[in-house]
């Protein structure tokens, strides 16, 4: 009976044990993260206005930033919420101090008249890890 006591013991002083070192890894994960992220700033706006227009063609605008942080700038995903908005960039890491840019266009599914408003979610290691970025515009026919 002690024996089983004795294991009962040691294994419980051996888990709380294990739990400090998961505590501390946690711990040192958090801090990995927080120092793996950047900060970013805009130098064109993050939300684009096409105004009125009437001509079909596709619209495009370029994001563009500077990584003002100490490590580099990478873009995991750009999410935009319908086919019509697409968004492209470049998956090599910005550096610090260097520019780079978010290629945004939109299709119009036909133009059907009236105000649109899209967003692109970017999802990256800056320190607000999505960031909202929007176009909008009003689209007129022409009259015949």
């Amino acid at each position: 009976m002690r024996i089983l006591f004795y294991i009962f013991v040691v294994l419980l002083l051996g888990g709380g044990c294990s739990r400090k070192s998961s505590n501390a890894q946690y711990d040192n994960q958090k801090e990995q993260t927080r120092e793996a992220t950047t900060t970013i700033e805009w130098l064109t706006e993050k939300d684009h206005d096409f105004g009125t227009y009437s001509d079909k063609v596709q619209k495009d605008f370029d994001f563009v930033y500077v990584n003002t942080g100490k490590i580099p700038f990478v873009i995991h995903e750009a999410r935009t919420f319908c086919g019509c908005t697409v968004a492209e960039y470049s998956p090599e890491p910005v550096m610090p101090g260097d520019t780079g840019l978010i290629h945004v266009y939109y299709t119009g599914n036909g133009f059907t008249p009236g105000t649109f408003h899209k967003h692109i979610d970017i999802h990256s290691n800056a320190k607000d890890s999505v960031i909202e970025l929007s176009i909008y515009g009003f689209f007129e026919e022409e009259e015949q």
